[in-house]
Order: structure tokens, then sequence, then C-alpha cells
């Protein structure tokens, strides 16, 4: 996802935040729920409406 070890390894410790792309990534390659990526609240998973 274009993330070096460095950078996961300051996620991991929360000493940076994740960018808006890195977010929007997991989102779409991953069908991770923004608003729990973001607030810890709801689903983690989206659910797959088709």
């Amino acid at each position: 996802m274009g993330l070096g070890q460095s950078n996961i390894s300051q996620l991991e410790k929360g000493q940076s935040l994740p960018s808006c792309f890195f977010l929007y990534t997991m989102h779409i390659t991953h069908q991770v729920n923004l608003n729990w990526l973001m607030t810890g609240s709801g689903q983690v998973l989206e659910d797959n409406i088709e």
C-alpha cells in the first residue's frame, strides 16, 4: 500500500497519523469501513451491497 516499514512502525506506535490516501486505499482494497478507521465506531468491514 505504499508504506515502508518505518511508516508502519510509526503508525503502530501512535507517532504519526495515516494519510487520507492510506485510509481511502484501505477502504477500497479491503472494504474497511471509513467511519471505523477514523473513529473506531461501527462495523469494521463494509456490507457488500450488489
